[in-house]
């Protein structure tokens, strides 16, 4: 064991004797926001791996250019910000004049940088560059010092800084005007020796599929790639060493785009004042991985090590490879964030292009976009069904497949929280995309966690996230995959089932709460359709009075109190919660309600010990989560449901042999002839 210390402390000896080793290279810029973006983060580990200890000052005045410097330089005013980076850590000194910055250090390397609205201006820059370098020069003690200036970049397309104005809301006349400003200061200015070219890395960036994405507020450079970018760009142009390949990037920074921004800042070292085409260099997009993008619920908080409902999912996905049903190795990516809002998710979009997953998933509630206790709560209502909405248009334009959580309840909802919901729901199931109904699995009927599933106001417990997760078809991203469109209603056919001829499918994986709708017509003695579970099985049936009935799992019978009209259509829908032990039963506008609780594993539609039974059915629909009354109207009306849908047929009697499911799972129906 001593040996074993003795040999750690050697390990650690060297390792801190190499460190020391590293050659110092002090570097000043003498900048704004734009050189804090560029220099202040990533640059130094960089410098390490291309074998230099860079000592980085940032001489800083926010907003501010070369005029602007000049003017407070020559009255000696303390108006700059020392930020400094030594050893990796950050520190900051305000009220400091330029002279006690440039005599803190022997700098090496000194940059200079005009103001981003008029970086593309060049006759913004004289005289005050040639002013203030002529001002530095002689109280620089190192007298090797080279000088150099950083390119900064054009704004993004949709900027909203009125220096855009400059360059007529243009993004390619500003990076032209820029590149043209930076040539013509090389040639007029002898003192400066090499450039930074950080605008056309981030030029470069912009061509490949992550797109114009390099900004976090359509000018200051995205915290996450936008910034790695630049400090890739810098490292080559202080050290000679290119940064592709290098190891070093940041936790949150996937492998494939730092592979990309380390391309992109060489390729604006070789080729400074042309953009270089990016796009056929990399494999950009994981077409397995589904990002799931939303607050603290999607997160995974309330479920033990917070491995919630996506991780549960993500779990299921890969027993499904393994177990060879699916061919397709999807992962789950998670980069949600507690507390966000949708407003949020705009404002941070960018970490979704830069998780290169192909699918996402968006998890958000209008418990964070603040509905409870909101004065205005058709305002909160409206602003998350427009930014959501925003997303979703977002996130396809980048070519990603959009799929939305559905709202749910809180422990502190009031009745009119929880009513919009509900309708904030009702919206969901019938956008133009998939959705999950996880509502229907945690709500207690009044818009509350289940007793037993809630870990605190806001959040499920583990098994409250092991409920939402089973509202999501196993097999949703397989049918994506393949290319399965979304079901639209049709009822105009029928399918007759006589005979004891039935119709069957087995739901995929783990069933607790469901909801199941038929669209009947005969009013025959006999059963309509049988749930087999584990443990005694339930179904729905016509009794001889001609008066549709539930016999529960529980051996309880409810029945409802309208007769049927032999030539009507009726719906007839049977919606389990599983963690409330509630069922219930609709048959058309009446409601009934049974205590029981059923893990479904399969369902047989039509009576096949009924031989003289005679039915109609025009429509099959199968829900891995509970309706609510508010649903279960709205498919009276002929809305289309589809938050959790696993099965839809519509039915007739030309394809009775191979009924179709026409949702977005690969769960299958088959007719079953009585023997």
């Amino acid at each position: 064991m001593r040996r074993l210390y003795l040999t750690l402390a050697t390990l650690l000896l060297a390792l801190s004797l190499a460190a020391q080793s590293l050659p110092t290279l002090r570097v000043l810029a003498i900048g704004n926001s734009f050189s804090e973006d560029a220099v202040e983060q990533n640059l130094y580990e960089l410098g390490r791996e291309a074998g230099v200890n860079l000592l980085i000052g940032n001489a800083y005045r926010g907003g501010q250019g070369l005029e602007s410097h000049w003017n407070v330089v020559k009255k000696g005013e303390a108006a700059f910000e020392y930020r400094k980076v030594v050893g990796g850590k950050l520190t900051n000194k305000k009220g400091v004049v330029l002279d006690s910055i440039l005599t803190n250090e022997p700098w090496d390397i000194i940059t200079l940088q005009q103001v981003s609205q008029d970086a593309g201006l060049y006759h913004t820059y004289s005289p005050y560059l040639s002013q203030l370098i002529q001002y530095i020069r002689p109280r620089i003690t190192n007298k090797n010092v080279r000088y150099g200036f950083h390119q900064t970049w054009a704004y993004s397309h949709d900027a909203a800084h009125q220096g855009f104005a400059n360059y007529s809301n243009d993004q390619q006349i500003m990076y032209a005007s820029i590149v043209d400003a930076l040539q013509r200061v090389m040639n007029d200015n002898n003192v400066l020796s090499f450039y930074v070219p950080s605008g056309t890395a981030i030029q470069n960036m912009r061509t490949t599929p992550l797109g114009d994405h390099m900004n976090r507020d359509g000018y200051h450079l995205d915290k996450v790639v936008g910034r790695y970018t630049a400090a890739c760009t810098w490292v080559e142009a202080l050290t000679g060493k290119s940064p592709v390949g290098m190891k070093f990037r940041p936790a949150n920074v996937r492998p494939a785009v730092a592979s990309i921004a380390q391309q992109a800042a060489h390729d604006a070292i070789l080729h400074p004042f042309t953009v270089t085409e990016q796009k056929a260099s990399f494999q950009y997009v994981d077409t397995c991985r589904i990002s799931v993008f939303g607050s603290s619920v999607a997160h995974g908080t309330g479920a033990k090590d917070d491995q919630g409902y996506a991780y549960l999912y993500g779990q299921q996905l890969k027993q499904r490879t393994q177990s060879g049903a699916s061919k397709h190795p999807f992962t789950i990516s998670n980069i949600s964030v507690g507390g966000n809002k949708t407003s949020d998710l705009l404002r941070r979009y960018n970490d979704l292009v830069f998780d290169l997953g192909r699918y996402v998933v968006f998890g958000l509630s209008l418990g964070n976009e603040g509905i409870h206790g909101s004065k205005n709560q058709q305002a909160v209502f409206e602003r998350w069904r427009d930014n959501m909405l925003r997303l979703i248009d977002m996130a396809r334009a980048d070519g990603k497949v959009p799929v939305v959580m559905n709202n749910y309840g809180r422990a502190d909802f009031n009745l009119k929280d929880y009513s919009y919901v509900r309708r904030i729901n009702l919206l969901i199931h019938e956008w133009d995309l998939p959705s999950v109904n996880v509502l229907g699995a945690v709500d207690d009927g009044q818009g509350h966690w289940p007793a037993g599933y809630e870990a605190d106001t806001g959040h499920p417990n583990t098994l409250g996230h092991r409920e939402m997760m089973y509202t999501i078809p196993p097999s949703l991203f397989d049918a994506l995959e393949a290319g399965k469109p979304l079901p639209v209603r049709d009822s105009s056919g029928d399918i007759t089932l006589s005979r004891g001829n039935t119709l069957k499918f087995t739901p995929e994986g783990t069933v607790h709460s469901f909801a199941i709708s038929l669209i009947v017509k005969g009013s025959d003695h006999g059963r309509i359709c049988t749930l087999q579970g584990n443990g005694r099985n339930a179904w729905i049936g016509v009794n001889k009075d001609h008066h549709i009935y539930y016999r529960s799992s529980a051996g309880d019978s409810i029945v409802c109190p309208i007769p049927l009209e032999d030539k009507a259509r009726h719906t007839v829908t049977l919606s389990h919660r599983y963690a409330q032990r509630q069922t219930l039963f609709f048959v058309d506008a009446d409601q009934q309600v049974a205590s029981e609780r059923m893990q479904l594993t399969s369902v047989s539609i039509g009576d096949k010990n009924g031989r003289r039974t005679k039915r109609h059915f025009s429509e099959v629909f199968f829900w891995r989560s509970a309706l609510n009354a508010d649903e279960v109207m709205a498919l009276a009306r002929g809305a289309m449901l589809k938050s959790s849908l696993e099965v839809y047929a519509s039915l007739n009697d030309e394809e009775k042999l191979q009924p179709r499911n026409l949702a977005q799972s690969l769960t299958r129906l088959y007719y079953v002839k009585k023997k």
